[in-house]
């Protein structure tokens, strides 16, 4: 193997370990994504199930008017958290594609060097069985 080669080997090595800790990386940005998204869901569930509560006559409106503020705060939070979420997860999504788009290519110039590579081998050797053949013709040839 060519130094070339050597190098574009090395290169791909560390483009596929880059390709999979961004891999990595988008699924934990999907986990917290997720999580997140489940924590929006339940603070809204609660504000529905406390405006449920209070309309039932269970508790007074002005006990849910002054828990109310605080459970907007609660969603606005989350909501919040959810979308710094979802942006670290496209963030680490492009990520991702970046670095399978860069492994793919240096596999691919790899490949192609590789089998130029090949391909002149086999040229030489093609040749040095041709210049063979054509002596081993020519000294049949002398001796008849």
């Amino acid at each position: 193997m060519t130094h070339r080669l050597r190098c574009l080997a090395t290169l791909a090595k560390i483009r596929e370990r880059e390709r999979l800790d961004a891999q990595t990386q988008l699924i934990a940005a999907q986990q917290l994504q997720d999580g997140k998204s489940a924590s929006l869901t339940y603070a809204t569930d609660v504000l529905a199930e406390e405006r449920r509560i209070a309309t039932a006559g269970n508790v007074t409106m002005e006990t849910f008017r002054v828990w109310f503020p605080s459970g907007l705060e609660k969603i606005a939070y989350a909501t919040e958290e959810y979308h710094n979420a979802s942006a670290a997860t496209e963030t680490a999504r492009l990520f991702a594609l970046e670095t399978a788009v860069r492994h793919k290519a240096t596999e691919t110039v790899f490949r192609r060097l590789e089998k130029e590579r090949n391909d002149s081998h086999t040229r030489r050797e093609q040749a040095v069985l041709d210049e063979l053949s054509l002596r081993t013709r020519q000294f049949i040839g002398e001796c008849l």
